[in-house]
This record gives structure tokens, sequence and C-alpha cells, in this order.
């Protein structure tokens, strides 16, 4: 799927301007929160996204956003809607709702081994812990 992504500035007070990169479809929404004015589009660029779940970028889009609008509804589902469907739509791909897949990371912390991250050797269910001397 081909989307386009621009190069912004966010004019947020006469001494601060962001710079950043945002998709198309983000656009509505930071013209909602920091005023049509203040976002301006330096340049676009198509970029190829393999993989692109409409879904999983709704939630993304509410995670990002929603926690910021002072107003009695959120900014997605003021833009979007409740669900993914009308985000699709601008998108113009399909959308069939279903299980939304959330990524969720995992730390792994032994500190046994005293090395952040590092497994106890293969066959080995605990690492030995030598006795204290009292």
């Amino acid at each position: 799927m081909k989307l386009t992504e621009h190069t912004i500035t966010i004019q947020r007070d006469l001494t601060q301007v962001i710079h950043a990169k945002k998709w198309d479809h983000e656009m509505p929404i930071l013209k909602i929160l920091h005023g049509t004015d203040n976002v301006k589009i330096l340049s676009s660029e198509e970029i190829d996204f393999p993989g692109f779940n409409v879904s999983d970028e709704y939630h993304r889009l509410k995670a990002k956003y929603n926690r910021k609008d002072d107003g009695n509804m959120a900014l997605v589902q003021r833009e979007y809607g409740n669900d993914a469907q009308r985000l699709a739509e601008r998108l113009g791909v399909t959308h069939t709702p279903g299980i939304v897949k959330q990524k969720k990371s995992v730390q792994i912390d032994n500190r046994a081994s005293k090395v952040r991250g590092s497994l106890p050797p293969p066959g080995m269910a605990k690492l030995e812990r030598r006795p204290s001397v009292a």
C-alpha cells in the first residue's frame, strides 16, 4: 500500500516551531489540535508501506492523539468515528472489522546472571547460586 508522508512545520507559539514527518491521514487531526494556520506542509513523498493494517493505525492514532484533546470528544473519534471504517475510506482501502493485534514487548531481567536480558544456558532451568557464607 502507498501512503503519503508530509514533512511539516507546526508553529506552537512565536518562538517554537516543530519540524516533523507525518502521514497524510494525520493532517486533519493536527489541524484540529494546533489550528489550520499553524500547520504547514513543506514537502510530500509517496511511501510504499507493505503490511499496512488500518485497524492498527487507527489504534496508534487514538493512543497518540486522544490524550491531548480538551473537548468532550476525543480527536480521533471526532475525525474518523468509533472504528477504523472512515479511516479506511479515506485511505481508499477495504476494511473488514476483526481482531486487533496488540503488540506487547517482553523484557527479560535475570538478575542472578547480572546481565540484563541474558538467559540461563540450555538445559538449566535456573542458575545455580552459591551458598552464602555467614
